[in-house]
């Protein structure tokens, strides 16, 4: 409506649910789908980026470092870029990080075979304890917002930049991860099968102390 009334000129979509995103684009009312995508999490290539590169519908890549989990952070924008996508969107914290992400994607190349095993191996142990901040796991019946504890918790962890700036921000939430009562339900919902319940137990002691 807002579209017709000439208050706006386009319109995108963006979320985690690759199949509700893929459904939303084929109404061909968005322009762009912005969309996580790196070398952990593969889905998105699998329907998703084929069928808006069909309809020619923009791609935006959100997450490509893996949340900056990875320790590669040009061998995992090159694997985006690999991809039949528009652009990506890597958070940079200093202008090393900016020099570096320009870096890899000025001078791309091919991954090579070498290249793709590293990461392969780094995917597989990312996975096992990655929050893919989906929100299956939610609502929490304590009320943890648990993918918003674990954004806090693996910045300290991967990043270790700054860690008193996530535990001042964590300060205000409420309730916290040592209020987690072990139920596991959210076990139950994850659709990636991690254990959060101990990865709860991890983000307490680097949140909390």
């Amino acid at each position: 409506e807002a579209k017709k009334k000439g208050w706006i000129d386009h319109i995108g979509v963006t979320g985690h649910n690759r199949r509700l995103l893929t459904k939303a684009i084929k109404t061909e009312k968005f322009e762009t789908v912005q969309v996580p995508f790196n070398f952990v999490e593969t889905e998105t290539a699998e329907e998703l980026i084929p069928t808006a590169n069909k309809l020619d519908v923009g791609v935006i890549i959100m997450k490509p470092l893996v949340g900056g989990a990875t320790t590669y952070p040009g061998e995992a924008l090159r694997f985006i870029l690999q991809h039949k996508v528009t652009t990506t969107i890597p958070g940079m914290a200093t202008a090393g990080e900016v020099d570096e992400n320009v870096e890899a994607c000025t001078n791309l190349t091919p991954l090579t075979e070498d290249q793709m095993r590293i990461l392969k191996a780094e995917a597989e142990i990312l996975g096992k304890r990655h929050c893919h901040r989906c929100g299956d796991c939610l609502p929490c019946p304590v009320g943890i917002d648990i993918p918003q504890t674990f954004i806090q918790s693996d910045t300290i962890k991967h990043h270790r930049l700054y860690p008193y700036q996530q535990r001042a921000r964590y300060k205000d939430f409420t309730p916290k991860a040592s209020q987690c009562n072990k139920c596991g339900e959210c076990e139950k919902r994850c659709p990636y099968g991690l254990p959060v319940v101990d990865m709860m137990e991890e983000a307490k002691r680097l949140l909390e102390g």
